[in-house]
């Protein structure tokens, strides 16, 4: 099932959603013409004086070029990324291919190095085709590196630049600390509701002789069992507040690789690339596999880019000329400063002329 493209407001359900498994409703309230979702799905694309939409005003800029009969150039806009689904339907024809590069062939015959980069490259491979998925967070990565150096150690142990990065540790391990037990700490919490919620339910089952019961059913169900009573007015209230069990299980997932990926000092995925991340010799590392199967993020960046306009397919795109180069550097975790760097010489080597990175890290 593809995603429809969403407009930056609807990204944050969206992603929320996909993270809980499921896709957002709005892949069909996109396509509804009648629905208020379609009507203002594209409130990017107005124009502030003639809509009075907060937009940029991209509507407005295309009258004015056909009434001035100019034909916008075609411009590579490299999206350095988590990568982009090459297979959208809403992004047919719109990606920049290297055409120096002949396809699958094996052999790097524009001789920059990168074997069969026709879209792009991906940075989070290796030359087997296989991808990295997850990352440590940078402050799990730095607090492994400093204690290293500096466990079981004081302060009056160190002099000069020493003791200034000693000063840095203790400040790290003191945010790694708080992040991972406020990450147990929801885990925690979660498993305890989580508990509660399978008990009352197999209550309610039990009492249904059924998998699935109604609002109507919890509604006027009227009991002498104070236990049913409570399973019946719990499960009332999750479900008149929109609660999806599939949420649960998508938050749990996401508690679950913040403990056993993001803040565990002993996972170390750059293994899988065979690089050092902290050197730079100009070795090439990666694949051209630049959708990977977790290019979410970044395919919903593209398609606000580029994305067919009126084509009634999700948004409009922001451009029409534009031709999207795709550099994968983001996982599920924090980017590497390496990748990130090697992207933008990628990018500005061949070819693009706007580069969008839209990424963060909480150190």
């Amino acid at each position: 099932m593809k995603t429809i493209l969403l407009t930056p407001i609807l990204i944050s359900f969206s992603v929320l959603s996909a993270l809980a498994g499921v896709y957002s409703p709005a892949d069909s309230l996109a396509n509804e013409k009648d629905s208020t979702q379609s009507k203002y799905l594209n409130w990017y694309n107005q124009d502030p004086e003639e809509e009075f939409t907060p937009g940029v005003g991209t509507e407005r800029a295309y009258k004015e070029l056909i009434k001035r009969r100019r034909t916008p150039k075609p411009v590579v806009v490299a999206i350095i990324d988590t990568g982009v689904d090459t297979t959208h339907e809403d992004l047919k024809g719109k990606f920049w291919t290297n055409p120096g590069e002949i396809p699958g062939n094996g052999n790097d015959d524009d001789g920059n190095g990168y074997i069969d980069d026709v879209h792009g490259w991906n940075f989070l491979g290796n030359g087997k085709g296989e991808n990295l998925f997850f990352e440590n967070l940078e402050l799990t990565r730095v607090y492994r590196q400093y204690s290293e150096k500096f466990r079981n150690k004081e302060k009056k142990d160190f002099t000069g630049e020493d003791k200034k990065e000693f000063k840095v540790f203790r400040r790290i391990k003191k945010k790694y600390g708080e992040e991972l037990a406020k990450n147990v700490g929801e885990n925690q919490k979660l498993e305890k509701f989580s508990k509660k919620y399978t008990d009352k339910d197999e209550i309610l089952k039990t009492h249904f002789k059924k998998d699935s019961y109604s609002v109507e059913e919890l509604e006027t169900l009227k009991s002498d069992n104070e236990e049913l009573n409570g399973a019946a007015t719990f499960m009332l209230s999750l479900k008149k507040n929109g609660f999806d069990i599939s949420a649960l299980q998508g938050y749990k997932k996401e508690l679950d690789n913040q403990l056993a990926y993001y803040l565990d000092t002993n996972y170390n995925a750059r293994t899988l690339i065979g690089d050092d991340p902290s050197k730079d010799d100009g070795t090439v590392y990666g694949n051209n596999n630049v959708s990977a199967d977790s290019s979410g993020h970044g395919t919903h960046v593209a398609g606000i880019v580029a994305a067919i306009r009126n084509n009634d397919k999700g948004i409009n795109g922001v451009s029409n000329a534009a031709q999207i180069m795709v550099l994968r550097v983001v996982p599920d975790g924090d980017e590497r400063d390496k990748d990130i760097a090697r992207a933008i010489r990628y990018a500005a080597d061949n070819g693009a002329r706007v580069i969008n990175m839209s990424f963060g890290k909480i150190l």
